[in-house]
Parts: structure tokens; sequence; C-alpha cells
């Protein structure tokens, strides 16, 4: 489903404003450049395959493109049971029967016929329930700390207090070394098909950064540790006896490079325990997916206990 995400987001990122009504919009008379010039809520009420035969057009394997997003519009029936027939074999009027009954359950109008917006909607949903379950380091109800000069650790998912973090699945592992004088934040984030930083992805993506803090105070209870900016400055502890890690930002002194980075308050994060959330994370979006299934695979599912609605 992936070059469903690149197509999508080609447009996006070309996307200007103009003058041009979605509701009237004729794309066969329109130039890629005119297409690609509609706002972003235009595009999505567009029907999808009159959108990529128009991108289609003039390029070397535009016909095999074409091929293969039908195949995965019928791959995604497919997968949530609103279709059987293998994507190579299937005639034109079971996939419109398919797409109707895919957009009554959705409750959009059935036509047959996708708009951009349920083309995504209906990659996503099938990607979903494909999802497999990540598994982070760390089992229990607490945050895994070490602390025995030289060394300490702390790993677990990073939470902000009172906001939601771009990244809801994430790692942290924190090392600190007494005789180096420096602490490691190692992080893994993962965006997820349809989450909040991946709202047009069907697949992962994995982002992994390291930070670095200079030791200020080192106990054998707590470890206080600085990241010094321009921009922001962090501070770090570490605390072995009430099992907390925090990091608060707090403005710095300097100039930011982009406007809105200054922060109206300090912000407070802390690393909490990783595996149930991760876990429930994965699960809620593979629900969200399986909403989505047919309503004969729903009732099958309700036959044999398992409602999932």
């Amino acid at each position: 489903m992936e070059i469903l995400r690149y197509l999508v987001l080609g447009m996006s990122l070309a996307i200007m404003s103009a003058a041009v009504n979605a509701d009237t919009v004729d794309i066969q008379r329109l130039t890629k450049d005119q297409l690609n010039k509609l706002k972003p809520e235009q595009i999505e009420e567009l029907p999808a395959l009159a959108v990529f035969q128009k991108l289609a057009e003039g390029e070397k394997d535009g016909e095999k493109t074409l091929k293969l997003i039908r195949w995965m519009h019928v791959q995604s029936l497919r997968d949530l049971y609103y279709v059987d027939t293998n994507p190579l074999d299937i005639s034109d009027e079971e996939l419109r029967r398919g797409t109707r009954e895919f957009q009554e359950r959705i409750g959009a109008k059935a036509t047959g016929e996708l708009t951009m917006s349920q083309f995504k909607a209906l990659g996503q949903a099938a990607a979903a329930i494909h999802m497999t379950t990540l598994s982070f380091p760390g089992v229990g109800d607490e945050v895994s700390i070490f602390m025995n000069a030289p060394l300490a650790t702390a790993e677990g998912r990073m939470e902000i207090e009172g906001d939601k973090i771009a990244f809801p699945l994430n790692h942290h592992k924190v090392e600190c070394w007494q005789t180096m004088g420096w602490c490691f934040d190692y992080e893994v984030s993962v965006w997820t098909p349809g989450g909040t930083a991946n709202p047009d992805g069907s697949g992962y993506f994995v982002a992994p950064s390291t930070s670095m803090y200079q030791v200020r105070s080192w106990t054998n209870q707590e470890i206080i540790a600085e990241a010094q900016g321009d921009c922001r400055s962090t501070t770090l502890s570490l605390n072995a006896h009430s099992k907390e890690v925090l990091f608060i930002t707090r403005n710095g002194t300097g100039e930011c490079l982009l406007e809105g980075m200054k922060l109206s308050t300090p912000r407070v994060a802390r690393l909490a325990p990783s595996y149930k959330f991760n876990s429930d994370y994965i699960l809620s979006l593979q629900k969200a997916g399986m909403k989505l299934y047919s309503p004969r695979a729903a009732k099958a599912l309700q036959e044999m206990g398992f409602p999932i609605e």
C-alpha cells in the first residue's frame, strides 16, 4: 500500500490555494499542475480512479501503476471480506458491488466509485487489521531503573504531562556514566499506519535518535543532568528511590530557529511502563480497522463470540 502513501503525499506537497470548486471539477480537462493546485479538501472528494488516471498520463510506467492501484483496491476489499475473487480475476461488476458495500459501511453514498478520502480509509483499515504487535523491552507496572556507580540505566515509554505526544509508540533507554560525566538518551519512535504522526501512511516508520545530557550531580539515589540549548534547555532527573525519570524542558536564553518553538510553560515528560501501553495501542488500531469489516464478516465474528463493535 505504500504507493498510495507516496501518491497522496506527492499531491499534498504540491497543493496550493486555487479558485476551483471540487463539485464542478472536470478532471479530464485539468492539467496535472491544475490538479495539484486544488485544496486538500477538494482532492479528498474527487473520484480516486480519475485522479490516478490523470496522474498516470504520459508517465513511463503509468499503465503498470494503474494496474497496481486496482490490485490494491481489490486486495483491500478482500482483506475486509467485501469481495472473494482474486485481484487478477475480479470483474468490474463485482468490484463495484464490493465498493458500494464498503461505502454503505462507512455511511457514504454507495456509488461504486471511491473518492480519494474513501480510497485512503479503505487502505488504512486493511493495513490496520494486519498490524503486527511490537514488543519493546520491559514488563510490569514500573519503569526499569538500575543504578550502581559508575553506571545507571532506565528504560520506558515517554509521555508528556497534560499533553499528547506526537509519537505515542516509543521506547527510551537512558544510560548515565559517572566516569564520563554524561547521560545518553537512546530513543526509538515508531510511526504507525494512520497514527498521529503518520495519518496518510499504511506502513511503519522507525525514527531513532540520541540526546546527550551533562551530569550536574550524582548521589546514591538521584542523578541530575542537563542539555543546554539556545532555544530550549532540558533537565534530566533519574531517581532510583521514587522510580521516576523526568525530562523538564524550559525556554533557553537564545533565539529559536523556527517560530512558535518557545514554550508558554515548562514541559514535563516522564518515562512510563511501556509494555502494556504499546500492546494496547496497536490493538486499538487493529480494532479500528476491524470495525470496517464487511457486514457478513462482522456477523460471523459475532456468532463466534468476537464482537467488533
